[in-house]
Formats: structure tokens, C-alpha cells, sequence
């Protein structure tokens, strides 16, 4: 909805809206131009839109919980004291020193992971790479600072980690990716997907003008 500012904010806005472009403008272009191509205004001073929010907590809104919520393992923690009940992969063994990950799991349908970034995965069950190059390569893994990539902050303060969890991939139950979209305590968009065939289907719940969640008809 349309938001009535006076002369004196506008130019407090315009002022915030320089300093954020100045401290991260690849990163605000890049925002600026999702906005376009989704007919939205963006001014990340003023955040409304969902692309306004993001930029927001990145370059704003450093709330020391996304820390925890960022690492993989703290997250799993943060969700029992949250009383969720959603089953996940059970964690075999952590550490920070890939020489020590015990052989017998290597041996087994085991997914290698870290705590701190993305992308950082190897499963075992397709095979592993021998001792010493697995071994760098999770070295290189762990030396990695997340942080740096689109001005994700909340990486920077993870001690990175090195864990084993157990394999579900060949599990007979469908698999399901939820993402909750938060913003000021609301839930305010929620995707449910899933890979079929090698590529994501999925369905994307909002809030309708009652604040209901809703099946949105938006791909």
C-alpha cells in the first residue's frame, strides 16, 4: 500500500537510500532489477517489497539469531527448543578435521557436509575421492568464508564444521523443501517444492488481504 511521507523524511530516505547503494551497489543493482522485472518500486530505506526486505536485513538488520539459524547444525538445534517436530537426517559425527572422519561411515550411505556455506556436498553412497584428496578438499571447504558471497553476513561468525549425516536421498517417501520467508515475526510467503524428473515443482503459499495463507496462482 502506498506510504505518505513528508519533505523531511524523503530526503532522510534519500540520504539511507545513497549510503546503502554506496556500501553494497552490485548488490542493490541487482535487487533493484528483480524489482523491475516484477513491476516493483525498490528503495531498500524503505523496505515493502520482498526484494526491499532482503537487501534491508543484509545491509541493516544484523539480528544475532540469523547467525544461528545460517549454520547447518545450529538450526537443527534451534528447531527442537522451537518444539519442531519435522523428522530430518540424522547428524552421524562433527568435527572440524577431515583426517578424523571415522572410515567406517565413509564406507556407508553417508552425506558429507559443512555447517557454514552453500553447495559444500558430497555423497558417499556415489563414491568418495581418495583419502588425501578428500581430505583437501574439505580443507579448501572449510577455509571458505561465506560471508563474502551477496553481503551474507551472518556466515561470517560460524566456526566452520565438517559433518557426516545420514543419506535419505533413496528413500521410498517423497522429499519436500520447505522455505519460510520471514519478515518482522510474520511468515510472509511459504514455497513448498520438490525435483522431479531433475527439475523443481512446487507450490508457493501467501497471505491474502484477511492475512490467511493461501495458494498463490503465481509459478
Amino acid at each position: 500500500r502506498p506510504v505518505k511521507v513528508s519533505l523531511f523524511e524523503r530526503f532522510v530516505l534519500a540520504v539511507a537510500g545513497v549510503w546503502m547503494f554506496f556500501s553494497a551497489p552490485r548488490m542493490v543493482l541487482r535487487y533493484a532489477r528483480r524489482a523491475r522485472r516484477a513491476n516493483q518500486r525498490f528503495h531498500p530505506a524503505l523496505p515493502i517489497s520482498c526484494n526491499d526486505k532482503f537487501a534491508w536485513r543484509k545491509l541493516v538488520d544484523h539480528d544475532p539469531r540469523f547467525v544461528r539459524v545460517s549454520d547447518k547444525l545450529e538450526a537443527r538445534n534451534w528447531l527442537d527448543e522451537m518444539g519442531c517436530t519435522i523428522p530430518s537426517p540424522q547428524v552421524l559425527w562433527v568435527g572440524d578435521d577431515p583426517e578424523a572422519m571415522p572410515n567406517a561411515l565413509l564406507r556407508q550411505n553417508v552425506m558429507i557436509k559443512t555447517n557454514h556455506a552453500y553447495a559444500q556436498v558430497i555423497n558417499a553412497r556415489d563414491g568418495v575421492p581418495p583419502t588425501p584428496e578428500l581430505n583437501e578438499t574439505i580443507r579448501v571447504w572449510l577455509a571458505h568464508d561465506h560471508s563474502k558471497v551477496n553481503h551474507q553476513w551472518a556466515y561470517r561468525e560460524i566456526t566452520p564444521k565438517v559433518f557426516l549425516e545420514e543419506d535419505v536421498s533413496a528413500s521410498d517417501e517423497p522429499l519436500f523443501d520447505w522455505k519460510a520467508f520471514t519478515f518482522g515475526g510474520h511468515v510472509e510467503r511459504s514455497v513448498r517444492q520438490a525435483q522431479v524428473d531433475g527439475t523443481f515443482v512446487g507450490q508457493i503459499f501467501e497471505p491474502d488481504e484477511s492475512g490467511k495463507v493461501v495458494l498463490s496462482p503465481r509459478r
